[in-house]
């Protein structure tokens, strides 16, 4: 099974449709599902990411092979390119830091993503959104370092 998790309705967009997924209504969050794959929209922020996915993950539990897949937007220092696609090995938060594994090979451009409160009117030194964090809390209660890839 394939978990999407977004923050927003627009990052839901395409994948909804490549998977042609459709609403269900069983919790209170936006959900949507098909044949192998469930998606979540979170709504902006650590704490609304956190609280979605504890909900989400206890609802639908995963199994052992199951995947949870956050794409997102993020901002970025100057040196990326608007569209680049970035996969991060790491999660900062006030001075904490997970690391989801990436054991496979990939052409991705790796990257630590700063988990910010509020939207900064300046780029940081670091790539940066502000759910990817709470995504990662909750859901290495139900997967695998190495079973959540966050793409943005």
């Amino acid at each position: 099974m394939l978990y999407f998790v977004t923050a927003l309705s627009a990052e839901a967009k395409p994948i909804i449709d490549k998977y042609d997924l459709k609403r269900i209504y069983s919790l209170p969050y936006t959900l949507f599902e098909g044949k192998d794959t469930k998606l979540i929209v979170t709504g902006i922020g650590e704490q609304n990411a956190l609280m979605a996915i504890s909900t989400f993950l206890g609802h639908f539990t995963p199994k052992k092979g199951d995947l949870l897949v956050n794409v997102g937007i993020c901002a970025a220092p100057k040196k990326f390119a608007v569209g680049s696609v970035l996969l991060a090995n790491k999660l900062t938060s006030k001075g904490r830091s997970y690391y989801p594994d990436i054991l496979f090979e990939h052409s991705l451009t790796e990257i630590e993503l700063q988990n910010v409160d509020t939207p900064a009117d300046m780029l940081c030194d670091l790539p940066t959104d502000m759910e990817s964090y709470g995504i990662y809390k909750a859901a290495s209660r139900f997967f695998d370092t190495d079973a959540m890839l966050f793409i943005k």
